[in-house]
């Protein structure tokens, strides 16, 4: 079974009807892009170990939708979820069949449900915190924002964990203020708390330009990767996270010292 030749006669009138190219090929996965008032949208067709998958979402952001999510909407599927396991099937003539008839349901679904979805998640994406605003303020004034904070919050004398305490009770007062008054000091926090745990665990600075974020990796003897401006929003959108988050903190932090 010649799947390039497959995916390219069944997909890509569609992706080249819609504006969508072909970004990358790797290892059996087709990744086809188009920007959309600015946000890059990824459409992911994955040949996953014998199983078809059809992912879209932003380009570096994660995936929104799933073609499972959509089958239901075709009034004549030519398949079921399970025939997406083409590799189940007896003969190489059945498993070309389902191939063949699984990117015919995925064309179907983007056709008939594609410009919604687009909608969705391009909106979406718009309305995100963390956004494009946070991570230039952060890569632009990090030195600045991390001098102003370090003075507030003085480092030097707590452990990693009494600071991330220190910060997550300011988040907690700061959760009724809209977010154009709390954010330069919740990324001037972030620019502390990467730089403490650096200092204190190695690792470096990096930043992911179409992704838009912001992380430090490499950090301790398990060389985590940990994205602080993440995490603080989420501690600000959402008081469930406080206990989770602060248990993450601790096992780090323990990890550390056991080593």
């Amino acid at each position: 079974m010649n799947k390039r030749r497959i995916v390219k006669e069944i997909m890509n009138p569609y992706m080249d009807k819609n504006g969508f190219t072909l970004a990358k090929y790797e290892r059996g996965d087709w990744y086809y892009r188009k920007k959309i008032e600015g946000a890059l949208l990824e459409i992911c067709i994955s040949d996953a170990n014998g199983r078809l998958h059809m992912h879209i979402g932003i380009y570096g952001k994660g995936y929104d939708a799933q073609a499972e999510q959509f089958l239901g909407t075709l009034t004549a599927p030519r398949t079921s979820t399970w025939d997406w396991d083409y590799w189940r099937k007896e003969s190489e003539e059945k498993k070309e069949k389902a191939y063949k008839d699984t990117l015919y349901d995925f064309r179907d679904i983007l056709e008939l449900n594609g410009k919604e979805i687009f909608e969705k998640i391009v909106t979406d994406y718009k309305n995100r915190i963390p956004n494009r605003k946070h991570y230039l303020l952060m890569m632009e004034h990090y030195d600045e924002l991390e001098k102003k904070y370090s003075e507030e919050l003085c480092p030097e004398k707590c452990n990693i964990v009494e600071l991330w305490e220190k910060i997550a009770a300011w988040v907690e007062k700061a959760r009724k203020y809209p977010l154009e008054e709390i954010e330069e000091r919740l990324i001037g926090y972030v620019t502390v708390m990467e730089t403490e745990m650096i200092k204190r665990y190695g690792g470096e600075r990096e930043n992911n330009q179409d992704a838009e974020s912001c992380f430090i990796c490499n950090v301790g003897n398990s060389r985590d990767t940990i994205n602080f401006m993440a995490r603080f929003f989420l501690l600000w959108k959402n008081k469930d996270a406080k206990d989770w988050e602060k248990r993450e903190i601790e096992s780090l932090c323990n990890e550390q010292l056991s080593d």
